[in-house]
């Protein structure tokens, strides 16, 4: 199933206040929503490869994962958005987001082996 992007900035304003920033957009499978009508190819690209993600884990997975990557690094971080940025997904997604051509040879659960942001 291809994503289905959807415009509504009340949800993207949601999540960014559980987690301190901005936030352009969010995947919440299969949706990703924005919070501007337009969005940067690259960040359309980091939301498939979210997308990706939710797929591997059979959607009920990734929220889970998440959330449990996320709390572990809030205990190691101690800063809510280093903790988000740290997890393994977002490390992935981070990671080649300005790689178009990333989601045609992504190799399956790639996010386990993503490397640390700086």
């Amino acid at each position: 199933m291809k994503p289905i992007i959807e415009y509504n900035p009340d949800i993207t304003q949601f999540f960014g206040h559980f987690l301190g920033e901005d936030m352009v957009a969010i995947t919440l499978y299969p949706y990703i929503f924005t919070s501007t009508e337009t969005v940067a190819a690259n960040v359309l690209n980091h939301e498939k490869i979210h997308c990706e993600q939710y797929k591997e884990l059979l959607i009920i997975g990734f929220p889970i994962v998440m959330l449990f990557n996320f709390l572990f690094n809030l205990i190691y971080y101690g800063d809510k958005n280093i903790s988000y940025r740290q997890t393994l997904f977002e490390r992935e997604a981070y990671e080649n987001m300005n790689n178009f051509d990333y989601l045609k040879y992504r190799r399956r659960y790639s996010w386990l082996w993503s490397k640390k942001i700086a």
